[in-house]
């Protein structure tokens, strides 16, 4: 029988994080710079929220898929469900990725960054309509 060589990753790779598989959740540095990220995004934007919260008048646009109108506007009070929606989303994925991760690494990852990304977006539609009004 012929002795099969197996291919190792150098350590100092830039692909070994994702081409290795963690066996433990908190220690893979994807996942961490993932929910690091949509974290630092959260408080960036709520804390942008609380910084113009004086200047928003009582009524926002906010739900563009209304036909122009009233129905269009919302209150402040939506801005700040907004950004706590996204946490909670953020919160839940974390959760469940944390469950499967030994079982299914790129599942967990994809969990994690998925609710980065929605953390960012909410983040980014936040700024966007704060700075239509101030």
């Amino acid at each position: 029988m012929e002795k099969r060589e197996t291919f190792r990753i150098p350590k100092n790779h830039f692909l070994t994080p994702i081409l290795q598989d963690s066996t433990s959740f908190k220690k893979d540095r994807i996942s961490v710079w993932g929910i690091v990220l949509g974290l630092t995004s959260f408080f960036l934007s709520y804390g942008y929220l609380l910084l113009y919260r004086e200047y928003l008048p009582p009524q926002v646009p906010l739900f563009f898929s209304y036909i122009w109108g009233e129905k269009q506007l919302g209150t402040p009070l939506h801005l700040h469900l907004l950004l706590w929606t996204g946490l909670g989303i953020l919160c839940i994925n974390s959760f469940l990725a944390s469950k499967i991760f030994s079982k299914e690494t790129f599942l967990a990852r994809t969990l994690i960054w998925g609710g980065a990304t929605v953390m960012f977006l909410l983040s980014y539609t936040t700024y966007k309509i704060v700075g239509l009004i101030v």
